[in-house]
């Protein structure tokens, strides 16, 4: 018998349970104990242990009848149900189906940490089929997307959902879902903000927030899958077209439609306070190029835009040069962008003055650029970095250029004037 369960009673009301490793015997103490109606508390703490040596196949059944065994306590008025940060499964859905028909629990708390849109309507039937519940709490939870677990989404529809079924029975809810950002900013005293699952409405407050530290330069960071809607990205534009001192922004692995993207660029061609700026795997068709080359043209103290592992290939490339000689930028970023000869040709006939840092590594660049690139070297007084390496250029041991006769004729060409350093 395995005998690592904790069961104990806080006190006469009130039961708590940390389910842990167990066996058969264990569960079977553990239900006949929350059966037992002569039992007199009335509010139950369940925690679940990620680290729980049980197999999904071996706890499902038994989790699923001790569930039950909670949702048709006569006596229970409150309970709250907790899942470490990293546990990843299906208690939460299992336990909302067995409360869904319970008319006893008038508060209710859930913390885990992620559920969808399903999730969403569990907890909607919960709230239309028990009119005695008061409140729900669900304040510590992430929103995700049920078909792609691994990226966060706007959690409008859910709230939507809960809203309309807890305004059914006058139900209070608690839904801060996906942390709202304005927690961060008060403590961000070195003014940078990495901010994860942010839905519309949380834009619309960090900027109010923002506007309390008028002095302060923030560095603003979107976290990979970030899915706001164009209205989040018309917020967006609106912090960076301000006078809020926003200095650096990022965003990553974020889908973003033409309206979205639309906002966003304008936003940034109207900022005057951008100094750094990355956008990194995003689908930047023509119309988006045309809007950073004007962002890049207009703001003279954007000093640095890494566009790294974005899909631009040569058509965005030829029309990002149209726009840089009359650019002040020191650094650009182009890796794995699907860029080609063509691309490499215009981008190194429009090198402005103020360049010294260029990355176009992991590109598609072959043989056929090799004397554009040369001739480049020979002329170059102001690039001082050149990273290259991971291309074709390079033949089949591309993955280790050094070795290669072409990589020494691009270092030769570079110390003919001694300028420029190849990465």
């Amino acid at each position: 018998m395995k005998r690592d369960i904790m069961l104990f009673y806080d006190n006469d009301s009130r039961m708590s349970l940390m389910i842990k490793t167990m066996d058969d015997f264990d569960w079977c103490i553990l239900i006949e104990e929350v059966n037992k109606r002569e039992q007199s508390w009335q509010e139950l703490g369940l925690s679940w242990d990620r680290n729980s040596g049980n197999t999904q196949e071996a706890v499902e059944p038994r989790f699923i009848e001790l569930v039950k065994a909670i949702g048709a306590h006569p006596k229970l008025l409150e309970l709250g149900f907790s899942m470490d940060s990293i546990a990843r499964d299906n208690k939460v859905d299992i336990l909302l189906e067995a409360l869904k028909d319970s008319h006893s629990i008038q508060h209710l708390s859930i913390t885990a940490y992620e559920f969808d849109l399903e999730t969403a309507r569990a907890f909607a039937q919960i709230l239309m089929n028990n009119k005695k519940l008061l409140s729900l709490d669900i304040s510590n939870t992430y929103c995700i997307n049920p078909d792609e677990s691994s990226v966060g989404v706007n959690a409008h529809d859910l709230m939507e959902k809960i809203f309309e079924a807890s305004n059914e029975n006058h139900c209070i809810c608690y839904l801060n879902i996906n942390e709202s950002p304005t927690n961060y900013v008060s403590n961000a005293e070195n003014g940078e903000l990495y901010l994860w699952y942010l839905r519309d409405d949380h834009i619309l407050e960090l900027f109010h927030e923002l506007k309390k530290f008028p002095d302060r330069n923030w560095s603003i960071r979107l976290a990979s899958g970030t899915r706001l809607t164009s209205i989040g990205y018309r917020r967006l534009r609106d912090i960076l077209s301000s006078t809020i001192k926003v200095v650096e922004f990022e965003t990553e692995a974020n889908y973003m439609n033409e309206e979205a993207q639309a906002n966003l660029f304008s936003g940034l061609c109207a900022s005057k306070t951008l100094q750094r700026c990355t956008l990194l795997v995003s689908k930047l068709n023509h119309e988006t190029m045309d809007y950073i080359g004007r962002f890049i043209q207009n703001n003279m103290k954007l000093a640095t835009l890494n566009l790294s592992c974005s899909k631009i290939d040569d058509d965005g490339a030829v029309c990002l040069a149209k726009y840089l000689p009359e650019s002040s930028l020191k650094e650009l970023g182009l890796r794995y962008t699907l860029l080609g000869d063509r691309g490499c040709k215009s981008l190194l006939s429009s090198i402005p003055s103020t360049l010294t840092d260029l990355s176009i590594g992991n590109n598609s660049i072959t043989i056929s650029s090799l004397q554009t690139i040369l001739t480049f070297l020979a002329t170059n007084q102001t690039l001082k970095r050149l990273e290259i390496s991971w291309n074709p250029i390079f033949g089949e041991d591309y993955m280790n250029p050094r070795d290669t006769t072409v990589w020494q004729q691009i270092v030769e060409a570079s110390k003919q004037n001694d300028v420029c350093e190849i990465d």
